[in-house]
């Protein structure tokens, strides 16, 4: 895993029940990056889909600036049962803040998953119109495992989704 400087300003750790709602409000802030198919319409149904898989577990991600910390994401995983692999979503209040400090955050979210639970990888699928996304994934040690040929449509496109996985043996 690639290692930055200051990494200690970033902050993963669980969403308490009594920060739900304040979770939903960020589903109509325009910046919030939210992983879909068609990130300019969200709807309620959606949000609250988002918020009740049964099998996710949801954590916050903070920045620490000094004294100030403040809330820039949400990150959700799903252990795959006795398989020792995990699949992760990411969720942006301000997309700039991925564009930011993307690396960062997920170098430390690599690093909680593989100290808190017994991993052999880490799995996310990209779609291929996120660029960057594929980018940071790769810096971070991510390697890319296939494609799904047009698997999702978005703005009159087919578009492939790739598969990235982090393997505890990269270690």
């Amino acid at each position: 895993m690639n290692d930055n400087k200051n990494r200690g300003d970033i902050i993963v750790r669980p969403l308490l029940r009594k920060e739900i709602d304040k979770v939903k409000e960020w589903f109509s802030i325009p910046t919030f990056y939210f992983d879909t198919h068609n990130p300019n319409i969200i709807k309620q149904k959606d949000i609250n889909f988002f918020l009740e898989f049964s099998d996710s577990h949801f954590c916050i991600i903070e920045e620490k600036n000094g004294s100030k910390k403040g809330s820039i994401a949400l990150f959700d995983f799903t252990l795959l049962r006795n398989s020792g692999r995990v699949e992760i979503e990411l969720q942006f209040i301000n997309y700039n803040d991925w564009q930011r400090i993307g690396v960062k955050v997920l170098n430390k979210i690599t690093s909680f998953l593989l100290e808190n639970f017994d991993l052999h990888k880490i799995l996310k699928m990209i779609y291929g119109f996120e660029k960057n996304t594929i980018k940071v994934f790769s810096q971070v040690g991510y390697k890319s495992e296939g494609k799904y040929n047009s698997l999702t449509y978005k703005d009159g496109k087919y578009w492939d989704v790739f598969v990235y996985s982090y393997f505890k043996s990269n270690i």
